[in-house]
């Protein structure tokens, strides 16, 4: 008993007997039992109203339990959970949490997978009790690109667990063609990643199945859509002709690239050529010609002999506009220039292999080996990017950001031997992933998009639409009108929601002309994945209250709640009133 309980209790008890003996002392001795009734219940209510007086509310009874039955419950964990309960307790399923009949439990306790995001809102706040369900063996997270620019590269990223005694084996196939593998250890939660360039154009469906010898365990689609590259716009500066700059621009025009270059031959003599780029001089480096490209192609000598305001208008384009800049290693090095100064060269110690092994760092080339000798690399630093390595892990092209934009820097002078050797993938793979880093980023006006990774059948689908457009956006899927509504904090998101109703590619999102495909999953299709995010999200709920199923009462008390001090303020006025009346009028 705190020290105010003991004060009021106190004075109270003091002011009882004060008042009774007032009373019974008092010459007229009629109505003394009402009297002192009256004083009795005075001093006891004005006591109260000077006490924390709490109660327990009848609703809602502590220790008072409810099973949660979800996909993948156990009946033989719910059977030993019921005989540790004094009774039986009533068991329900995700049907009964719509309806609101959870609502009059103390606690839920929930077995199997879990509840989805969704789900878990509309326990309203009730405590829960969490007994999740081990997953056997299966994919628990998944993530891949499902739009894919042609020629670059599929990438899936997930963890297999594995609780069998044997290996399984993971198999990225598409049109009936392994395309790449990986092998989980028994016993073992491992993260995989398996990568292929698609050859096709548009839609389909690549599948990732999980293989023990000839039986399937698991086999998931991997839907995607490739669709045509940006059309980089290139512009190349060479300070003399050689073999590697006129196989580059050769191959840039074949592949669809814009190319305006400018060659020099001798004194103020210049070779320039424009390829699939309309009527274009070079002359000058000009703001508004620069404004035309996305990544400058030049080797140093180049780059220094241009007059002081078109490196100037250079280096306003890389740092406030975002263009890239790809330069070639010259023989001698300068250290002084902006464009070069980030980049510290050494010599490779010793005698150089004729055969350089070359790996990308975007994996779209695997140790390709090209039959040159290799005299340079560059030193690592903070802030670079390798994006060309060979086996040995010396950095033979690397890659900073300088301000919007990027620049590259390529020890390479002979990359067209692959030509000459018949290895045109490697040499595609090496120019298209070095472009595609370096070039300039297009900014899209319209972004389309869903919140759920994995939509499903019968499933409600959140879509975020994204537009710099003042006009309210028209968005319609299958033919069916979605209702959008504006973001409150951000005025270019719109979001509607859709219920698709069969599984496979949906016709479609079109906005202003805008399409995107995207595909909707069976209920029976990634269920692991979902049984995953299913317990994760439950688990987070459980901890969040596990503060409050900790406090649970004694069987049979409820949690307290404070008494009204008007309930007791009312028969205090009532019974100083008849005390005053009966003195007056008496």
């Amino acid at each position: 008993m705190s020290a105010w309980n003991m004060i009021v209790i106190s004075m109270g008890v003091i002011l009882l007997v004060f008042l009774c003996r007032k009373e019974f002392i008092r010459a007229n001795k009629a109505r003394l039992g009402w009297r002192m009734l009256a004083s009795v219940i005075a001093v006891v209510c004005l006591v109260c109203m000077g006490l924390p007086i709490t109660f327990t509310p009848p609703g809602i009874v502590s220790g008072n339990k409810a099973i949660v039955l979800t996909e993948g419950a156990d009946a033989d964990s719910i059977q030993q959970f019921n005989k540790a309960q004094k009774q039986k307790l009533v068991v329900y399923q995700m049907d009964d949490l719509l309806r609101g009949e959870h609502m009059e439990y103390d606690s839920l306790h929930v077995f199997g997978y879990g509840l989805s995001d969704d789900e878990l809102q509309m326990l309203k706040g009730s405590k829960l009790v969490f007994h999740p369900a081990k997953i056997i063996s299966g994919i628990t997270t998944i993530d891949w690109n499902r739009n894919i620019e042609k020629g670059k590269e599929l990438l899936l990223q997930g963890t297999y667990t594995n609780q069998n005694s044997f290996s399984v084996v993971l198999v990225l196939n598409g049109f009936n063609t392994i395309l790449d593998s990986f092998t989980v250890l028994p016993k073992k939660e491992m993260d995989f990643r398996l990568h292929t360039i698609p050859k096709q154009n548009g839609k389909a469906v690549y599948t990732l199945s999980a293989l023990h010898e000839k039986d399937t365990l698991e086999k998931e689609p991997i839907p995607i859509e490739v669709i045509a590259a940006s059309p980089i716009k290139v512009l190349m500066l060479a300070a003399s002709p050689d073999f590697e700059n006129r196989f580059v621009k050769d191959w840039l025009s074949k592949n669809g690239y814009t190319v305006v270059s400018k060659t020099a031959i001798s004194a103020n003599k210049f070779d320039k050529t424009s390829l699939n780029a309309g009527s274009v001089s070079p002359d000058r480096f000009t703001a508004n010609l620069l404004d035309s490209f996305d990544v400058l192609l030049s080797d140093e000598n180049a780059l220094l002999s241009l007059s002081k305001p078109e490196q100037e208008n250079i280096y306003n384009q890389v740092t406030r506009k975002g263009m890239g800049m790809i330069i070639r290693s010259d023989t001698i090095h300068s250290s002084k220039e902006w464009f070069t100064a980030p980049f510290q060269l050494y010599t490779w110690q010793g005698k150089q292999p004729t055969h350089l092994s070359i790996h990308m760092m975007n994996d779209e080339m695997h140790h390709a080996v090209l039959p040159v000798e290799q005299p340079l690399f560059i030193r690592s630093k903070n802030g670079m990017q390798p994006l060309a390595t060979d086996s040995a892990g010396n950095i033979i092209v690397g890659m900073i950001a300088e301000g919007e934009g990027k620049i590259s820097f390529n020890t390479l002078y002979n990359t067209y031997n692959w030509l000459l050797a018949g290895n045109a993938s490697n040499y595609y793979a090496f120019w298209s992933g070095l472009l595609q880093k370096t070039a300039r980023k297009k900014k899209s006006e319209t972004s389309i998009e869903t919140l759920l990774s994995l939509p499903v059948e019968q499933q409600p689908v959140s879509i975020i639409y994204g537009t710099s457009s003042v006009v309210s956006p028209f968005l319609e899927i299958n033919e069916k009108k979605i209702a959008l509504s504006q973001n409150e904090h951000l005025s270019d998101r719109w979001q509607g929601t859709y219920w698709p109703t069969k599984p496979g590619w949906q016709l479609g999102i079109n906005a202003h002309g805008i399409n995107k495909n995207w595909y909707v999953y069976d209920k029976d299709e990634w269920k692991y994945v979902t049984a995953h995010k299913k317990t994760r999200a439950t688990k987070q709920y459980a901890q969040n209250t596990d503060k409050n199923i900790k406090n649970e009462g004694i069987e049979g008390k409820g949690s307290p709640a404070a008494v009204p001090w008007v309930y007791f303020f009312l028969p205090f006025i009532i019974c100083c009133g008849f005390l005053w009346m009966e003195r007056k009028i008496f």
